[in-house]
């Protein structure tokens, strides 16, 4: 028997003899093709996984998770500005567990909450979010409404804790959400204002849309802009 590809010859093998002479059982050949399949869906989702930064870096938090007792550390959750904040040391009333999410929405740190476990004791939970939800399209009622769920979700779980919200800072490179970013801010304001132990900090006005506060994306913070976006908290964590 001879295998044909594109004029040339293989002579047979064991392996193409098992698949082409007809001798392979036929719950062989399913086995041999679920395993072909599994392989590559598995492949697959190695890829997705490794360009994926969401669900890549929610995967590195959930393994960390599992096996870790973070004890009395306060918690950051949120996007991008939270992930790199990380490097800075800006930030009071630490020490911090970092859980920034680059490119999450807020859906994003709900299914990251809820697949979790978690073992921490945080006095204070600081959290930014919405940002990316706005910029991708949805409307500032849904961005909300999944806020609040958000909000509900951690005082479901950290009920000891202090949550502060950092409002959706007026990325350059975003202008034309400005507007849609201001009306998100003043619902999330009004909301929590008559909850317990919840903290919203507005970003401050002056400054806070220089392009010395932002690096050359339009997006991401320079050291200025860090520095302004967690003063409202600074200022109140200096209090506690």
């Amino acid at each position: 028997m001879r295998a044909e590809i594109r004029g040339a010859y293989l002579k047979p093998s064991r392996f193409t003899g098992f698949f082409c002479n007809g001798s392979m059982p036929k719950h062989n050949i399913t086995l041999a093709i679920f395993f072909l399949t599994g392989s590559a869906i598995a492949l697959l989702v190695l890829v997705v996984v490794k360009h994926n930064e969401v669900l890549s870096t929610t995967i590195q938090y959930l393994v960390e998770d599992a096996s870790t007792d973070h004890g009395k550390k306060n918690l950051m959750l949120g996007s991008s500005s939270i992930r790199r904040l990380e490097d800075r040391n800006i930030l009071k009333c630490g020490p911090w567990l970092n859980r920034g999410i680059g490119n999450s929405r807020i859906s994003s740190l709900q299914y990251y909450l809820s697949w979790s476990q978690l073992v921490i004791d945080p006095s204070i939970v600081l959290v930014y979010a919405g940002e990316n939800d706005i910029s991708t399209g949805m409307s500032t009622d849904e961005v909300f409404e999944q806020y609040k769920a958000l909000v509900r979700q951690l005082t479901d779980k950290f009920p000891d804790s202090d949550i502060h919200l950092v409002a959706i800072k007026y990325s350059p490179r975003r202008q034309s959400r400005w507007r849609e970013f201001k009306s998100v801010n003043l619902k999330i304001q009004n909301y929590v204002s008559d909850l317990p132990r919840i903290f919203f900090h507005p970003f401050p006005e002056t400054g806070g849309t220089a392009q010395s506060s932002f690096l050359d994306d339009g997006i991401h913070l320079t050291e200025q802009g860090y520095n302004l976006f967690i003063s409202g908290f600074n200022e109140e964590c200096a209090t506690l």
